[in-house]
């Protein structure tokens, strides 16, 4: 390596977990009307990870984050993400759309995840997969 060359550092996440990232960088630069009376477009429950989509999505916003910070661009692609990702997560059919976070007079509310009932295909149901190789 030449004299001139600048030194290359591997640079860890700017934070330590994704709980971290969502308390103290997320919710504190993006704003929304979280469920302010007349608001019915944003949801959010402080309890949101417990919720698994919650969980999932945030966790890849993070690291998608932690990504882009170092990239002298790489922030306005990631913004596309949470544009896409942000009314999913808090919008009328996201996993916060049943919890309240409380207010000065009400108590919130957190409703857990409900999840779609699966029965067990047949035995042999997709044996044509394998057969198709």
């Amino acid at each position: 390596m030449s004299a001139d060359a600048p030194e290359v550092t591997e640079q860890g996440p700017a934070y330590g977990g994704v709980e971290a990232w969502v308390r103290d960088w997320l919710l504190v630069n993006v704003s929304r009307p979280w469920g302010e009376v007349g608001t019915v477009r944003w949801y959010w429950c402080p309890r949101w990870w417990e919720h698994n989509e919650a969980a999932v999505r945030l966790t890849a916003l993070w690291y998608a984050w932690e990504s882009a910070r170092l990239q002298q661009t790489g922030m306005l692609g990631w913004l596309q993400q949470l544009d896409h990702h942000l009314p999913m997560l808090c919008g009328p059919d996201g996993p916060f759309r049943d919890c309240t976070p409380p207010t000065p007079d009400r108590q919130g509310r957190h409703v857990a995840d409900t999840f779609a009932p699966v029965d067990p295909a047949p035995e042999g149901w997709f044996d044509w997969w394998d057969e198709a190789e």
